[in-house]
């Protein structure tokens, strides 16, 4: 989260650098996108760093909490780099050239967002947390498929997911500032 943490506050230097304001960015929704994904941004790295020290706790209902926690941060703090993304950019964000990304995504939707009904298609599937299982690298997923009237037991190895998901964020947070510094000055 260090990498992140410098990134996102250079990102937030150069705004203040040079000054930024509204009329600079000419749309109040566009100024107050930036404000609300900067100020999010920073919040769920804050976040972040806390389940990376501390992990997701030594109780299964702490883990729980924590874990669902934690998928939430990610979820928000993507829609905050989307945010800062599409007003550096002048584009919108396309999360189909960081395959983690919606990974992380969907298991968030899965775990924290939809597990009583997750719709798949015409699929619908039930998504039991097993919360036994619920360790700082991964957990235990049992998906009841209504198509099949069978369980998959699937194992998430969360660490590696959260890993590879934190360098793609890096990318992107990369690409944000080098346009900030091109079309900012």
């Amino acid at each position: 989260m260090i990498k992140f943490s410098i990134l996102a506050n250079q990102i937030k230097d150069h705004i203040n650098e040079i000054n930024l304001t509204s009329r600079d960015i000419g749309d109040d929704d566009k100024w107050n996108l930036l404000c609300v994904s900067m100020d999010t941004l920073e919040d769920t790295i804050e976040g972040l760093k806390y389940y990376e020290l501390n992990g997701f706790g030594k109780d299964d209902s702490s883990k729980y909490i924590h874990l669902h926690g934690v998928l939430q941060l990610i979820f928000i703090q993507q829609n905050a780099i989307k945010g800062l993304f599409s007003i550096f950019n002048g584009k919108n964000f396309h999360k189909s050239n960081f395959p983690t990304w919606s990974e992380i995504r969907d298991l968030r939707h899965k775990v924290t967002g939809h597990p009583t009904q997750k719709d798949c298609g015409n699929k619908i599937k039930r998504i039991y947390l097993s919360r036994i299982s619920i360790e700082d690298d991964g957990f235990d997923l049992i998906i009841w498929n209504k198509n099949t009237g069978k369980d998959d037991h699937v194992h998430i190895d969360f660490k590696s997911i959260y890993d590879e998901y934190k360098n793609e964020a890096i990318d992107i947070l990369k690409k944000i500032h080098q346009k900030q510094l091109i079309n900012w000055q």
